[in-house]
């Protein structure tokens, strides 16, 4: 291949941390690598810098990059894929021979191939074979099945049979660069060391370094950063490229404080004053989401159960409702007040929906009070399985109309709820040994 200057410089560690550099020198002493980094501390440049690499010293070898949605890919990999190049047409860079627009797939002038895609629909990227794919800012893949980082993570691994054109004794890799995601979520239970998770990846190697160690950023830049980043989750997250424990979004949600990863944490039915379910209907293609939320004589509310279906029939959605009912018990369904029709057909089949009647700014406001230890302990708690309830919670921006269906059903139920004047003993749990409620 010609030989080119590129625009990218890796970064020496600093204080002892590992950088770009080293990341890259980590290349074939493990089959997998995660790089997990704060914030423009060029991430996505040491991803295609790899990438450049090796289509540049095998030729004939064949690679996959790309963004867990296209839109992303558009937006962040081909600007900063043509900044490194140094051209604004990637058939203007003497490395490359084509670049076929439609299959967004570059050929290079010594036969290597690099396909840029996205996990918009991860089994789209079956079929190829591959000798390398790197996956950027992987904590952004979408959080349920079939498009879990999990499930995409298998698509891209199982890719990698190679095809020949790598030498002897250097074997096909992948590896993933993102800003990291808090613990307990799907990326550190698969990739920490420290998860003890069935599911975590062997033979893998970690990677992580500060916003501040990338010496392109100008301290001005560094200063405004640690003005305005002020949660410490964000901060360990953006700042520091570290596993924050805390969410990211602004209801303070904490997994240490907030999952219940043993049922015995979970009061007995005894204790149990209500059962009450959430419902946000959800228009195509977001999801139809119902919640279970259990409240104990303390006020304390428990989210034990989730109902979670995109395009889910919407035929169908009382059934689920019964479904729940004979599993926790009877309780008030609180409905978005957006789908009359959809509450009439609950209560024509005997279940008891009501429309919220709150105001949505009070709503978050007090379900976002109940996250906050104002008497020693918080009085919101969810159910380590309810993965999508726990993704939302810790994400959730109320200026931006996404990732909030099971906050919004949460909202309905609490809001409508403790507005009601109702809190008295009302239909608890049914009669289910812990066991077997706790093995659900």
């Amino acid at each position: 291949m010609t030989e080119v200057i590129l625009n990218y410089t890796p970064n020496q560690g600093i204080d002892g941390r590992p950088n770009q550099i080293d990341f890259h020198q980590g290349r074939h002493r493990t089959s997998f690598r995660l790089c997990i980094c704060g914030q423009r501390a060029g991430k996505t440049y040491a991803n295609l810098g790899e990438c450049l690499v090796w289509a540049s010293q095998y030729p004939g070898s064949v690679g996959w990059v790309g963004e867990p949605d296209f839109p992303m890919t558009k937006r962040i990999l081909l600007p900063t894929l043509y900044k490194i190049l140094g051209v604004h047409d990637l058939e203007a860079s003497p490395l490359i021979d084509t670049y076929n627009k439609t299959d967004h797939c570059i050929v290079f002038t010594n036969g290597s191939v690099l396909w840029i895609g996205s996990m918009d629909n991860p089994s789209k990227n079956e079929g190829i074979t591959l000798d390398y794919a790197g996956l950027d800012e992987g904590r952004l893949i979408r959080n349920w099945d079939p498009e879990s980082l999990e499930s995409c993570w298998t698509i891209l691994k199982a890719r990698l049979s190679g095809t020949g054109a790598l030498p002897k004794g250097i074997f096909p890799q992948l590896w993933i660069t993102t800003t990291p995601p808090p613990i307990l979520s799907d990326m550190w239970k698969l990739f920490a060391l420290e998860s003890n998770s069935e599911h975590r990846v062997e033979d893998i190697q970690l990677f992580s370094w500060h916003q501040s160690d990338n010496s392109t950023l100008d301290e001005h830049y560094l200063n405004m950063q640690k003005a305005t980043v002020k949660t410490k989750a964000q901060q360990d997250a953006f700042l520091f490229g570290m596993w924050p424990s805390t969410g990211t979004g602004v209801i303070p949600f904490d997994y240490n404080k907030h999952v219940i990863l043993d049922w015995d944490q979970i009061p007995d039915k005894e204790y149990i004053r209500r059962v009450i379910y959430g419902v946000d209907w959800g228009y195509s293609p977001d999801p139809f989401v119902i919640v279970v939320i259990l409240i104990d004589n303390n006020g304390r509310c428990y989210l034990v159960d989730e109902f979670y279906e995109v395009e889910f029939d919407p035929t169908k959605r009382w059934e689920a409702a019964r479904d729940m009912v004979e599993k926790w018990g009877k309780g008030t369904f609180w409905c978005g007040r957006d789908r009359p029709e959809f509450i009439r057909n609950f209560k024509d089949n005997r279940i008891d929906a009501r429309a919220d009647e709150s105001k949505r700014d009070d709503g978050i406001d007090d379900l976002i009070g109940m996250f906050y230890d104002w008497d020693g302990s918080p009085k919101f708690f969810i159910w380590h399985e309810c993965r999508n309830s726990i993704f939302e919670m810790s994400q959730y921006d109320s200026e931006k109309d996404e990732m909030d269906h099971c906050v919004d059903a949460s909202r309905y139920a609490i809001e409508n709820h403790f507005k009601s004047g109702k809190p008295g003993m009302g239909a608890a749990t049914r009669d289910v040994p812990r066991t077997q409620r706790r093995s659900r």
